[in-house]
């Protein structure tokens, strides 16, 4: 649907900044680690009657091949630091959605699963509780594209995003979302079937990927 865009795969500098699966350096591979964190959170469902499943996602792209920060050449001096830090944190949630994997379950309902991850969450390894939070299914997650342009929207209204070229290319992008995820309320989304969320990320995916290389940089100190 969305190969319109450019492949998404192009290299780009390497960065620094981990995605929190990376953090952990061990004689392990990053595959290795995560089959066993994996493993870890299939064995503690399975004590509770809940079976995980793991699907490969179809794009999936480590912070190696992205850029790792926003471009601030893009924004006035007069932006806060409050924006700032919030700008920051919604362009590395989609870093990290980039690089995050795709967990389904068999719970009938959300407060089912909720009243799971208040009971069991904790007793899981810090890795594991941290890669079952980054699950790409989660509205959080599958919202940041659209909260990441529509802030910048208000910021190019406010004039303290300066950048026209950019902020109408970013509202192409806005555009093309999957309609599930345009009214901001989640509603829509969260009535999809498991099969249709992970098609529907699928589908996002791509645009993450161009959002981040539109309005991102590499670090200045990175070596290329």
């Amino acid at each position: 649907m969305l190969n319109k865009f450019p492949d998404p795969t192009h290299e780009q500098p390497e960065v620094t900044k981990p995605t929190k699966l990376n953090k952990v350096e061990t004689a392990e591979t990053k595959e290795e680690l995560e089959l066993k964190i994996q493993k870890e959170l299939a064995k503690q469902g399975k004590s509770s009657g809940i079976n995980f499943d793991f699907p490969k996602p179809r794009f999936r792209l480590g912070p190696d091949k992205l850029y790792s920060e926003l471009n601030w050449d893009y924004f006035s001096p007069q932006i806060t630091e409050t924006e700032k830090e919030e700008l920051n944190f919604c362009f590395q949630r989609l870093v990290e959605y980039l690089d995050s994997p795709i967990i389904t379950d068999d719970f009938t309902d959300h407060n089912a699963r909720r009243d799971w991850e208040n009971g069991n969450l904790k007793k899981n390894s810090p890795e594991a509780e941290a890669y079952y939070e980054h699950n790409r299914l989660g509205l959080n997650f599958a919202s940041s594209l659209n909260k990441m342009i529509n802030i910048l929207n208000l910021e190019f209204e406010n004039n303290t995003f300066i950048n026209r070229d950019v902020i109408y290319k970013l509202n192409t992008f806005l555009d093309l979302l999957p309609e599930e995820l345009k009214d901001g309320s989640g509603e829509n989304y969260a009535n999809l079937t498991t099969e249709e969320k992970i098609t529907l990320c699928d589908e996002l995916a791509p645009l993450v990927a161009a959002t981040i290389r539109t309005i991102g940089r590499a670090k200045l100190t990175q070596v290329n």
